[in-house]
């Protein structure tokens, strides 16, 4: 897997499913985003516009399972500390082939660790490494069984940033189930 290095973020998967309002598209963690036709769920009530309260630390995410078109995590992975909980609850949710989008900080950042309520790191690989599958053309070492009953294959993974300071990681996965 060769990791593209961007100065301007990837486009994502958001401006494909833009036009699409029939695909059901969760946004986790947040915040103060506001992304049109996204349900936006959220720990923290007072962060804005979010229709769905869940602690994504220990609760479900409220949807049947292979319900969601669209998963978008974007800076909430690096603050949750019962990753695998969250990453097989987005599994389950999602549907066969469905996408979910990914933005963490990225080491060496400094923004990775000045932040006092980020409880991991990641790397430009952590995703694949411990999420994705080994695969014939994905032969990465990996630490399995990390996340078991899950199957995600990596789509695409960009680093980017201005500076060194200021990178991020930004991978696309896909649900195969």
């Amino acid at each position: 897997m060769i990791v593209n290095y961007l100065k301007q973020p990837f486009p994502g998967i958001e401006n494909e499913y833009e036009l699409e309002p029939d695909k059901v598209k969760v946004d986790l963690g947040s915040g103060f985003n506001k992304l049109p036709g996204y349900i936006k769920i959220d720990y923290h009530p007072h962060k804005g516009n979010i229709n769905i309260i869940c602690d994504l630390e220990k609760d479900p995410l409220p949807f049947n399972d292979n319900f969601v078109d669209v998963l978008r995590a974007t800076h909430i992975l690096e603050h949750i500390s019962n990753l695998k909980h969250l990453m097989q609850e987005c599994y389950r949710v999602l549907k066969p082939e469905s996408l979910m989008h990914i933005v963490v900080p990225c080491y060496p950042a400094p923004l990775a660790f000045q932040d006092p309520t980020h409880v991991r790191y990641f790397t430009d690989e952590t995703i694949e490494k411990y999420f994705c599958k080994r695969s014939e053309t994905n032969t990465k070492w990996y630490v399995l069984p990390y996340l078991e009953n899950t199957n995600f294959e990596l789509v695409s993974s960009w680093v980017y940033g201005d500076k060194v300071s200021n990178l991020v990681s930004d991978v696309i996965v896909k649900a195969i189930k």
